[in-house]
């Protein structure tokens, strides 16, 4: 490691007391679990009001449908719009959209097509406050302390995810516009707490900025254009840089074959006759195995440099995984699921302080996007191939399938000089 560098993080303030980080931190987390509650409470609402599954249908496909339409302009907004602004704007939306509905709840007013708009709403302005907020992260903490930020930050998703399904369940249980109220009450507090961020107006890691061209009110097409070209700007730099590019085909394939992964892994308890309390306990061993990871991904990333991590995680993860084959549902597979779990953040934590490192501030807002793209497009291809394999009937293990595509990825990473060199701190 370089002296200096070294040097530099000795003089560096704690992540923890970095106010501003942490308040982002503290915001974003209020946000993810207001959006765990509402994710849950729209399907119990709809069991509970009407029991229609056409309706359950539609409410989590508007769901799903606006956060991929809004994420691709998400990206721009980040990188034109001030950030801090824009995720404060996107909370107090989603608290007038969310408080609508359990004012409607509570007057015994509900009619689904509210829940739709809501659920439309939440979606779109949640996608949208996420790159912003990836953007704005290399601002607030110095580069050395960039993995460390970003590991903590998953933690957080997972920590939000394992706590609100559970608070959902138990809150629509006692009435039914709790959930949407405190969903509410989170996200207002999110908000106030975003007032108080105060972002640098030049990054911390002194990377050079470039301005994009100015926007021509007067000019209504060479205004459009400019807008398209936004557009593509991320796709672009993606598509432009190799190791950035490199890095996304990777991001892509593992989440590809862990979100089939899981429906089969499901699909497999069904078979099984495995309860309904033990595949939620399998499920938890998976967040519980994530979070775990998440707080080891700190240190990991801090010893050993990016592309070794990628590597030995790509191999690693196949053990686990092929021996998922023979594993009987229920706590055995939700352990081994739970170890599956642990391994993927410190090579996530890698890969996204890498790409954040090395793409330019007016880009970080589009690049996001891109990211939740990808992401979003493997997590659709995944399931269906899951389904496709296990309604084959070809007598090919799904599982021991999944697991060659694994071994493909590993060889890609290991022979792919641009994945074995990525160095992000």
């Amino acid at each position: 490691m370089d002296p200096m560098t070294e040097a530099t993080r000795k003089d560096l303030v704690p992540l923890g007391r970095n106010g501003q980080y942490n308040i982002l931190w503290s915001a974003r987390f209020a946000s993810e679990l207001g959006s765990e509650l509402a994710f849950l409470g729209f399907p119990l609402l709809v069991i509970a009001t009407s029991g229609s599954a056409w309706e359950l249908g539609v409410v989590t496909a508007v769901f799903s449908a606006a956060q991929m339409i809004a994420m691709l302009p998400a990206g721009i907004l980040a990188d034109r719009w001030n950030r801090a602004r824009l995720m404060i704007t996107c909370e107090i939306m989603r608290f007038v959209a969310i408080g609508s509905l359990a004012v409607a709840i509570a007057l015994d007013s509900y009619e689904f097509w509210h829940l739709a708009v809501v659920a439309a709403l939440e979606g779109g302005l949640a996608a949208v406050f996420a790159p912003a907020e990836d953007a704005v992260l290399p601002r607030l903490v110095p580069t050395p302390q960039l993995g460390a930020a970003i590991a903590r930050n998953t933690s957080r998703t997972y920590i939000a995810t394992l706590l609100g399904p559970a608070l959902g369940g138990i809150l629509f249980a006692v009435d039914r516009v709790l959930p949407f109220t405190v969903d509410a009450v989170l996200l207002i507090a999110s908000a106030f707490v975003l007032l108080f961020l105060r972002v640098p107006a030049v990054s911390v890691e002194s990377t050079a900025e470039l301005n994009d061209e100015e926007l021509d009110a007067s000019d209504p097409v060479g205004r459009g254009r400019q807008l398209f070209d936004d557009l593509l700007g991320g796709w672009r730099w993606v598509v432009g840089h190799r190791p950035i590019r490199t890095t996304m085909i990777w991001i892509f394939a593992t989440q590809f074959v862990f979100s089939a992964l899981l429906i089969v892994v499901l699909v497999r308890a069904g078979e099984e006759n495995t309860t309904p309390g033990e595949i939620g306990l399998m499920m938890t061993c998976y967040g519980v195995g994530g979070l775990l990871g998440s707080l080891a991904a700190e240190a990991i990333h801090a010893r050993i440099r990016a592309g070794t991590t990628v590597v030995w995680f790509s191999w690693i993860i196949i053990v686990p995984v092929a021996v998922m084959s023979v594993m009987p549902p229920g706590i055995p597979l939700g352990l081994t699921l739970g170890l599956v779990g642990f391994c993927v953040p410190a090579a996530f934590t890698s890969i996204v302080t890498y790409q954040l490192t090395n793409t330019p501030d007016h880009l970080r807002g589009r690049l996001s996007s891109v990211s939740g793209a990808i992401v979003g497009l493997a997590g659709t291809l995944g399931p269906l191939t899951a389904g496709a394999l296990v309604a084959s009937g070809t007598g090919v293990d799904p599982i021991l399938a999944l697991s060659g595509a694994l071994v493909v990825v590993a060889v890609f990473a290991t022979s792919n000089r641009s994945m074995r060199n990525l160095v992000s701190h």
